[in-house]
């Protein structure tokens, strides 16, 4: 054995996917945000192809086999164009450089842009807030971008969707997304995106770990505005968690209290028909736990 080789498959976008190098020519479009492969050399010197497989030509954003993708070559400041001297067009499928003399991270590339492969994700992040999951992503460019999908899982496998989210369809500039998980899950739980092209292809982010843990209290207030002086307050919490709740008049004056036990972890909810004796106006309802202060306005009509 005159050459040897090690590889690593990783199944995730190479930290630069967006600088591309001014030769050799034709220069690339883009690469692929979905996956790339370390090769090392560790034995011999010759100049020798590198292969390429994908498995699911939809998930690799691989479409134009035959004229457009390519085998890049990160050159340790930007992804060149290593070549397609060969290439099985199917999926599975795979694609084979011409012979490289230098070896470091490789991917999916493409010259004119034909496989889109597919949007370029920025970053995705799930963060918790007091009773809700803040999601929100970056992307730096988008191709054929029909809509997002927000997708949560208990254990890391099977996903439900919470929310969808129109995309921009293309674009060659960066865009913020941003929605919210109103009934998060307590404890650990699992996000990731997925991305629809207007072709129905599909691909997703890089899955992230969030630990949710329920605020002390919350509330909230309905019907408001209220038609009958009526109303009803959801308490949100942890069981045990002891609430005082009190009602003032627009001018500050104390008009009811009363003493609140979340029974048990979620929502409590308390009929307060003590407000159907208020007259039209602006009220403001005070929830108070263990220095914890949250204020509220409530209308009559």
């Amino acid at each position: 054995v005159t050459d040897a080789f090690t590889a690593q498959y990783f199944a995730s976008p190479y930290s630069n996917t967006t600088s591309m190098a001014v030769s050799p020519t034709p220069v690339l479009n883009n690469v692929s945000i979905v996956e790339y492969w370390t090769c090392d050399r560790t034995t011999g010197s010759s100049n020798v192809p590198v292969k390429l497989y994908w498995e699911n030509g939809t998930r690799s954003g691989i479409g134009n086999y035959s004229t457009d993708l390519v085998v890049a070559r990160w050159n340790g400041s930007a992804w060149e164009n290593a070549g397609q001297s060969a290439i099985t067009a199917s999926t599975p499928g795979d694609v084979t450089s011409n012979s490289v003399s230098s070896f470091s991270p490789f991917t999916f590339g493409s010259r004119v842009g034909s496989n889109p492969l597919p949007i370029e994700l920025l970053s995705f992040e799930a963060i918790p807030k007091n009773n809700y999951v803040e999601l929100k992503w970056i992307t730096a460019t988008e191709t054929n971008n029909d809509f997002f999908t927000v997708e949560r899982s208990k254990d890391a496998s099977d996903f439900i969707s919470i929310a969808v989210v129109k995309g921009s369809g293309n674009s060659t500039k960066i865009l913020q997304y941003k929605t919210i998980d109103s009934n998060p899950l307590p404890g650990i739980s699992y996000y990731r995106l997925k991305q629809t092209d207007f072709d129905g292809n599909i691909s997703y982010s890089s899955i992230k770990t969030i630990n949710f843990s329920v605020a002390q209290f919350d509330f909230n207030i309905f019907p408001n505005p209220s038609a009958t002086g009526d109303a009803t307050i959801e308490l949100k919490g942890k069981e045990g968690c002891e609430v005082v709740l009190k009602l003032y008049d627009a001018q500050g004056k104390e008009l009811y209290s009363r003493i609140e036990l979340i029974k048990q972890t979620g929502d409590t909810q308390i009929s307060l028909n003590q407000f159907s004796k208020l007259s039209s106006g602006v009220y403001f309802v005070v929830a108070s736990s263990n220095n914890i202060l949250i204020k509220k306005k409530l209308i009559i009509k």
